[in-house]
């Protein structure tokens, strides 16, 4: 009996549309999504903190809306964040240690922190967070993000001594839960409606499209020193450490004695 295999390429190909499909159906978030507007200005400004592998993704939203019946604060933010390959986040640290700004952060699949740069796929998360009214018809969310950055390949040139890693900004949403459609005034002004969620498409500008991380990366033309005053460290301690056992335990001898 003659038994077929399949081609090793086709069931990858397989894989990857499988896993791009995932990605597709994690980005067109499900239950109702329309692109009507629902804000009539958005002041959207992003930056990052602290210095190092670690750091901080700071994202600060001001929506603006004329009709002040309308009340956002009901509302969560949804970002839908692209991780590059250069840059993580860790769900267990923002899970245990709680963030005000995040009511939840959730990913398509498990993030691997301790893949390098060159060996991490992207990775795509979505960040809920809650709204605060901070005056009438507008309201504000603010959204504090660690991120860690993953070490580079080493360079082969010295006038190369950092990598750049982008993160785009994210796609934005508004998810209402609630019994009123906020975009309907016939429903505002009591019609009823069954209580479901609405997703509605937030449009911004920025100066820039991306936030930009700088990391420092090693040099391949110093690892035979690297090597070396490991190698002698390494033998240095162990021979510090052998000589301070045998020299402890000649006083133990001698004060037995």
């Amino acid at each position: 009996m003659m038994i077929l295999r399949p081609p090793v390429a086709s069931l990858a190909s397989v894989g990857v549309v499988f896993k791009a499909s995932l990605i597709a159906a994690f980005l067109i978030i499900s239950s109702k999504t329309a692109t009507s507007p629902t804000v009539d200005a958005v002041d959207f400004v992003r930056f990052s903190r602290k210095a190092g592998f670690h750091r901080d993704l700071v994202t600060e939203v001001r929506l603006h809306k004329k009709d002040v019946e309308i009340n956002f604060s009901e509302c969560h933010l949804v970002l839908t964040e692209v991780l590059p390959q250069g840059l993580y986040v860790d769900l267990d640290q923002i899970h245990s240690i709680g963030n005000n700004t995040l009511q939840k952060v959730e990913s398509l699949e498990p993030i691997d922190t301790e893949k390098p740069a060159h060996e991490s796929p992207n990775h795509v998360i979505r960040v809920h967070t809650n709204i605060r009214q901070v005056s009438p018809g507008v309201f504000s969310a603010s959204v504090i993000l660690p991120v860690h950055l993953r070490y580079h390949r080493p360079s082969e040139t010295r006038e190369t001594d950092h990598a750049l890693v982008h993160i785009k900004h994210p796609r934005m949403q508004l998810e209402c839960e609630s019994d009123i459609d906020p975009d309907n005034k016939e429903q505002r002004n009591g019609t009823p409606k069954s209580k479901s969620n609405f997703l509605r498409e937030v449009q911004f500008k920025s100066a820039a499209d991306h936030v930009e991380f700088k990391v420092p990366v090693g040099q391949k033309c110093d690892s035979v020193m690297v090597a070396t005053v490991t190698l002698c460290s390494t033998v240095f301690g162990c021979l510090y450490l052998i000589y301070t056992l045998l020299d402890n335990k000649k006083e133990h001898f001698k004060k037995t004695n």
